[in-house]
């Protein structure tokens, strides 16, 4: 096999612009297949070499021969490729490119749920930036749609885009949307639990409602997170003796007596103890992702903190 990537492209381009005599007596299609395969070869020893951009840039030649030669199915194969180079090297502009224009084709081809799973990621690239939060929210909401338009209606897939759209309005404190994050949460949660085909639904529906107590923990009232987190407990028996639900129950506790002044010295009620452990055991969870549940913790504990202190003034106020 030839070593040098730079010497097959050279053989690549003459394949492609022959001289007046082999283009006249060749097949043009033999040859630009010939030119193709080449341009692969290339780019394989290019990503062995971990020279991404060369690499990408072959992908880029054999993705035009493939338009040239109307090979639909491995255009696809090699756009796919061609954003592998791309995300190691972290050029993110060229990658949301080409993930238009696969958006696009699949659109085309009424392929909704590729079309879907590549606005899901491209929101979840840019959920980073603040600025572009509301760009976000309308991505999932439109991956939402295409998952909808699918014949095939993956219910995993478009609960996936759902909690993602949740995720954000409560990390960002949506307020006119916090509502809406809560009902999908609880929806979501409710849905899985009623399908009780496999345990790892009840699992998911656990998780699903375990989110929205903390959502109400972080921005509303320990009240309105106790009375959803017994109504939880009331439908799904197991969900009580569950650790999720003992260290939800823990975080109640904890408000329950910071309100009634009760100094309770168990290491277990303290806050940064439940908060450890409980980014503890959600370490592989699936639905709840650590990043999440730890901003949400520190939303928790400044409401935590301001009872605390609305106490301090109280008995102040008592001396």
């Amino acid at each position: 096999m030839e070593q040098d990537p730079e010497k097959l492209i050279k053989k690549a381009e003459k394949k492609i612009k022959p001289g007046f005599f082999k283009a006249v007596f060749s097949d043009t299609n033999e040859r630009l297949e010939k030119a193709l395969n080449l341009y692969k070869e290339a780019a394989d020893i290019y990503i062995f070499k971990k020279e991404y951009k060369k690499a990408a840039n072959c992908y880029i030649e054999v993705i035009s021969l493939q338009e040239g030669l109307k090979m639909d199915e491995e255009i696809l194969e090699s756009y796919d490729l061609l954003i592998n180079c791309y995300e190691k090297i972290n050029d993110f502009e060229n990658i949301k490119k080409i993930q238009d224009k696969l958006i696009n084709i699949y659109i085309k081809n009424n392929e909704y749920s590729k079309a879907a799973e590549l606005i899901y990621k491209k929101a979840k690239n840019l959920e980073s930036d603040k600025n572009k939060v509301q760009e976000c929210l309308n991505m999932y909401q439109k991956a939402y749609d295409y998952y909808e338009m699918d014949s095939g209606k993956n219910k995993i897939a478009k609960n996936k885009v759902k909690c993602a759209r949740a995720d954000l309005i409560t990390l960002y404190n949506i307020k006119e949307d916090l509502s809406e994050a809560k009902y999908i949460y609880d929806e979501i949660g409710n849905d899985y639990l009623k399908d009780n085909s496999n345990e790892i639904n009840k699992i998911y529906a656990k998780d699903y409602f375990a989110k929205n107590v903390v959502t109400y923990l972080a921005y509303d009232d320990y009240t309105s997170g106790k009375a959803f987190l017994n109504k939880y407990f009331d439908i799904d028996k197991d969900f009580r003796t569950s650790s999720l639900g003992k260290y939800l129950m823990k975080f109640i506790e904890l408000f329950e007596n910071c309100v009634d002044n009760n100094n309770n010295n168990d290491d277990s009620l303290n806050f940064d103890n439940i908060s450890f452990e409980f980014l503890k055991i959600i370490k592989n969870n699936k639905i709840i992702e650590k990043n999440w549940l730890s901003e949400m913790l520190k939303k928790i504990k400044i409401k935590y903190n301001e009872i605390e202190k609305e106490n301090d003034l109280d008995d102040d106020d008592l001396r």
